[in-house]
């Protein structure tokens, strides 16, 4: 009995890997929507429609580390030599308490 359980959990695990190769997954920053050519972004700060000062500029150098650091990307701020350009507005800017004392 227990040699007919191994070969069923087997064939289960070998299923259930199968399926798991087939669902589409990918790392995180190692696939994209973008042609190949695309390879140099401009990207210059976020406009700021929020009352909260600063907050485009924050934000515009986080998302322009993370599109530098994936790797497939090089970001600069002159249009010249650019395949792309990247533009955006932080709109809004809500604080929130994570716990309160």
């Amino acid at each position: 009995m227990s040699g007919r359980l191994a070969v069923s959990a087997s064939l289960t695990a070998g299923a259930l890997l199968l399926l798991a190769g087939a669902c589409g997954y990918s790392l995180v920053g190692r696939s994209s929507s973008l042609p190949p050519e695309i390879q140099v972004i401009r990207f210059a700060t976020l406009a700021n429609e929020t009352s909260r000062v600063g907050v485009e500029q924050r934000l515009s150098r986080e998302i322009a580390r993370e599109l530098a650091t994936r790797g497939r990307f090089s970001v600069q701020a002159a249009a010249a030599g650019a395949d792309a350009e990247l533009t955006g507005a932080v709109v809004g800017f809500d604080l929130y308490p994570v716990a309160f004392d």
